[in-house]
């Protein structure tokens, strides 16, 4: 294998409490601006909101990490953050009233955030921090919100099993980016986890996984013995 092959070793962890985040927020913050701090997102968010959210997230929900191990040192590359759904966001919470009879607190969560590292796109790690996720949580029902024309988020989250749920209008909220004030659309997605009997049990964290960079494709290794889902 050349060096173009060699493969990048993920390990894929758990964010366990505030002082982990302490420790973390420098490395998320860069991650966290160069996902959203630009096109499609603008959102400009600082280190201290940025530790905010994070801070919420852990209160709420969970949060895995994903660190690029291949060298003598750890870079942090990409994370994903499932929350628990009572007031989240009114728009979501509109969701839950039109499909009260499908939807509920205890078998659905929110999916409040993925991101990945611009040289570690287009590899599957997304995918497969969503995959762990759903490992994690655990529930039947994963629900979303993206912008309709974010491609990239739809595509990946499709990919990894969300569907548009088609009864739900989009609905407009107002963003001020670089001083223009913007209507931007926002469409609803689900992840259904009854069809994937295969992640309904919990897997044990921290885990090892190999991405191959040239071919964009998922290995299997010995310390991920299922075949994991590519972008």
């Amino acid at each position: 294998m050349d060096n173009a092959q060699q493969p990048i070793k993920i390990r894929i962890s758990k964010l366990e409490n505030l002082d982990q985040l302490d420790k973390e927020i420098d490395a998320l913050t860069v991650l966290y601006q160069e996902c959203f701090n630009c096109a499609p997102n603008f959102d400009g968010y600082n280190k201290s909101e940025i530790y905010k959210i994070f801070k919420n997230y852990l209160h709420d929900g969970l949060v895995l990490l994903a660190h690029d191990i291949s060298s003598g040192d750890e870079k942090l590359v990409g994370y994903v953050a499932r929350v628990r759904p009572r007031g989240y966001s009114d728009d979501l919470e509109s969701v839950f009233k039109k499909h009260i009879i499908r939807f509920n607190y205890k078998n659905t969560y929110i999916a409040a955030g993925v991101g990945v590292a611009k040289f570690y796109r287009g590899l599957g790690l997304a995918g497969l921090l969503m995959d762990e996720a759903r490992r994690q949580i655990r529930v039947r029902y994963v629900l979303m919100d993206t912008q309709q024309d974010n491609i990239p988020s739809l595509i990946s989250h499709q990919k990894s099993g969300y569907k548009m749920l088609e009864d739900i209008k989009p609905v407009t909220r107002r963003k001020r980016v670089n001083g223009t004030s913007l209507n931007l659309t926002y469409v609803f997605l689900v992840q259904d986890n009854g069809m994937f009997p295969w992640l309904n049990q919990k897997s044990d964290l921290p885990r090892v996984f190999d991405l191959i960079p040239k071919s964009k494709q998922m290995l299997t290794t010995p310390h991920n013995p299922e075949q994991a889902n590519c972008l």
